[in-house]
């Protein structure tokens, strides 16, 4: 299936009020939007810890969103990873070995549904994973929703220009390519592939509802993220070098505002 959207690409310049917290070296990523209720889980302290905007992430954080409640994450300045609701997820890193020559990241995907979106440019160096107890997505270009259907049952989708391997945890199963709009729908019996249009690719990965604010994190109110634009419209990276072409836009201006009523944009 073709398509003449532009490819995504994910270029993001990001300034946190305080100084860059990559710069000194407080994580892995921070907490870029946050609608709802949404927790953290650490090897220490053991206890869910309450998310709120800004907060830092670290490797081997699980994270969980509640009822009617969307995280948005960016990950060393380079992916973005937004959780739906009722999501249960984890972030690790599996470092360079003899069996593994490239450096990976993972998001292992117990429940819900997610988006990873990573610049491509990471992808050069790093390996960077969607996994889930049946079957795994090896992403290979930038845009990819997971969603897991049952506990037996996941769905993988690419969007538009975007392509992910499909990996079955059975290899008797085997593998399948995922290319440009593309949805495989994972049993433990086989690998089903389908295409689907630019409009139900956005209606999947829409961020939902408008929802409850989240009284207890008025910070969040300073994120605004906006997802893909339709076709034909661009959007923009605001920052000290200027302008350009993004549809993931993450304005630094609005990071510091410190408005009322948080927005998470959803497709139009």
């Amino acid at each position: 299936m073709k398509t003449k959207t532009a490819p995504v690409l994910l270029l993001i310049w990001v300034a946190i009020s305080g100084g860059e917290a990559f710069a000194q070296g407080a994580g892995i990523g921070v907490v870029a939007g946050l609608r709802g209720d949404a927790t953290v889980r650490r090897q220490q302290p053991a206890q869910a810890q309450r998310l709120k905007f800004k907060d830092d992430l670290y490797w081997q954080d699980t994270l969980n969103t509640g009822a009617d409640a969307q995280l948005r994450l960016l990950i060393l300045q380079k992916s973005v990873i937004t959780m739906k609701e009722l999501t249960q997820l984890q972030l690790r890193e599996e470092l360079v070995s003899p069996n593994q020559p490239k450096k990976k990241s993972v998001v292992e995907l117990v429940s819900g549904a997610v988006r990873v979106a990573v610049d491509k440019d990471v992808l050069k160096d790093n390996d960077y994973e969607v996994r889930t107890n049946v079957a795994v997505a090896a992403i290979r270009g930038s845009d990819v929703y997971g969603r897991m259907i049952s506990d037996d049952q996941v769905e993988y989708c690419t969007g538009p220009e975007s392509s992910v391997t499909a990996i079955h945890r059975d290899p008797a199963v085997g593998r399948r390519e995922l290319r440009n709009l593309q949805c495989a729908t994972v049993s433990p019996g086989g690998i089903e592939v389908r295409g689907i249009t630019i409009d139900v690719y956005r209606t999947l990965t829409s961020i939902g509802p408008s929802g409850s604010q989240n009284p207890n994190s008025s910070a969040s109110a300073n994120a605004k993220i906006s997802t893909p634009p339709p076709a034909g419209d661009t959007g923009r990276i605001v920052g000290s070098r200027g302008t350009s072409n993004n549809p993931y836009t993450m304005n630094s201006n609005v990071l510091n505002r410190g408005k009322k009523s948080e927005t998470l944009g959803s497709p139009q």
